[in-house]
């Protein structure tokens, strides 16, 4: 019997926004209110009270309308119909961007029930798709790393002092003060300005050096599950690079900065047709990462490297077949 698709499990990056930060707050008057003016035009919805910064944009809104019709087409050809028999349950970090992003695409994906569908919103604390605020150990543990020498980082952190110190004279934010430094913060004005088509600032051109839970029970399996995670950049890099460390431990990992609407899929196979055996294929953007591999070795390899020190229990731990 051919293999079956029982469940997709989607986690995507929010669609296209704009920056996090005024560029030229700490500037003149006139350029800041200029900016703002520039990238109301830009956003999706009207201002609100929410502002303007770090808002899903109308190329945002097509880029998840995008994806939709991406994942639409690929389970249609997979033999799924899509229809009343869908089983669909949505998540999304507090951001208004992943819930707009979210929302754009399944009015794409499953257009006859899209704004049916509820809207789970998880609070920071137990937020597990963005985990910096809900995961205060792991929060440590990073901070713990950080502080330790790396000869690498610091060599690279070198190299780019001069461009660290151009930037800081250069981008008012910067200047004045009135943000610090963080090279996250300075890929921001490079990224959203570009996707834009917006002019950088005077002298700034040449400093583009910087590189771009739960399902239910299936008892009935007629039903076509998905669950949809809406969340960030990291949410996606957590993700692969745990997976790229699950399969090939022994190599360095190198992922790829997922773009604005970018989409890990985690697909369950019911390899005989009658639950005997279980496939999981991931893709992403809806090119294979690896092979089908056996569910059961997959979970296992994927807990044994997320794990923290102590936290591994052998009697929680599956122990494949």
């Amino acid at each position: 019997m051919a293999r079956t698709l029982r469940l997709v499990q989607v986690l995507h990056r929010h669609g296209d926004r704009s920056p996090l930060h005024n560029v030229f707050r700490g500037g003149t008057s006139t350029q800041f209110q200029a900016e703002d003016a520039l990238w109301t035009t830009k956003l999706q919805e009207p201002v609100t009270t929410r502002g303007i910064y770090g808002e899903l944009t109308t190329v945002g809104v097509a880029q998840m309308q995008a994806r939709g019709l991406k994942l639409r087409d690929r389970y249609l050809a997979l033999g799924w119909t899509l229809d009343d028999k869908v089983d669909i349950h949505v998540r999304s970090t507090h951001y208004v961007r992943t819930q707009r992003s979210v929302q754009a695409l399944l009015s794409r994906f499953v257009p006859h029930v899209h704004d049916q569908l509820p809207l789970e919103i998880l609070p920071p604390s137990v937020d597990y798709i963005n985990g910096a605020h809900s995961l205060p150990r792991l929060h440590t543990h990073l901070l713990i790393l950080r502080m330790k020498p790396h000869a690498a980082l610091a060599a690279r952190e070198a190299d780019m002092a001069p461009v660290q110190t151009e930037l800081r004279r250069l981008l008012p934010m910067f200047t004045s003060s009135a943000e610090s430094f963080s090279w996250m913060k300075a890929a921001d004005y490079f990224v959203c300005r570009q996707a834009h088509n917006i002019p950088l600032l005077p002298h700034t051109e040449m400093q583009r050096v910087m590189p771009s839970r739960d399902v239910p029970n299936a008892t009935d399996l007629s039903v076509e599950r998905v669950v949809v995670y809406s969340g960030h950049d990291v949410s996606l890099l957590a993700l692969l690079n745990a997976l790229h460390s699950s399969t090939q431990p022994t190599t360095k990992t190198v992922v790829d900065w997922p773009d604005y609407g970018a989409a890990v899929t985690i697909e369950l196979y019911d390899e005989q047709g009658n639950s005997d055996q279980w496939m999981v294929q991931v893709t992403l953007d809806g090119s294979p990462v690896g092979p089908p591999v056996d569910a059961q070795r997959f979970c296992h390899d994927l807990l044994q490297t997320v794990l923290l020190p102590n936290d591994v229990d052998e009697n929680d731990v599956v122990v494949p077949k």
